[in-house]
């Protein structure tokens, strides 16, 4: 695909059901991923599975992520 393309057109939108999975999801992927819909344990096994294959990513979450 030609440079300059937004991700989704490169990657497709993706929703991953577990957690860890969607974390893991961004082992290939240097942009940046959002994080929504879900509070602090899931936000942790999605970094821990980031974490996994050491992520480039840039990792944002949502309001959920703070309370």
């Amino acid at each position: 695909m030609a440079a300059g393309q937004p991700a989704h057109l490169r990657y497709g939108d993706r929703t991953v059901g577990n957690a860890g999975a969607a974390g893991r999801d961004t082992c290939s992927y240097d942009g940046y991923a959002f994080f929504a819909g879900r509070g602090v344990p899931d936000f942790g096994a999605f970094l821990a599975g980031a974490a996994q294959c050491g992520s480039t990513a840039t990792i944002i979450g949502d309001d959920d992520v703070s309370r």
